[in-house]
């Protein structure tokens, strides 16, 4: 085969992978344009579901974490209600420590 076929060969068979290659993303792009429509509400349906779920985790944990510091504070207060029944003559000190 002479160098100029070779070059024809070689341009032929990129056109026709060119031809393919296009014929694919065009495939590709009516299908999205026709699905997309109808996976929208159900992408929705499933998005709105993930975040009620999660709104839901979040207010369960503020919750238990509500009734976990009102359980410290009552076995706090309950030490130190043991502490000053064992020495009724001493006097205690409350000391508040500041988170800032």
């Amino acid at each position: 085969m002479n160098k100029a076929r070779k070059s024809v060969m070689a341009h032929l068979h990129l056109l026709r992978t060119f031809k393919q290659t296009s014929l694919t993303t065009a495939a590709f792009g009516v299908g999205a344009l026709v699905l997309v429509p109808l996976l929208l509400p159900v992408a929705k349906t499933v998005a709105k579901a993930s975040i009620k779920s999660g709104v839901k985790l979040y207010q369960n944990g503020q919750k238990t974490l509500a009734e976990v510091g009102e359980l410290w504070q009552d076995t706090v207060a309950e030490a130190e209600a043991e502490i000053a029944a064992q020495n009724p003559g001493k006097q205690t000190i409350n000391i508040e420590v500041s988170g800032n």
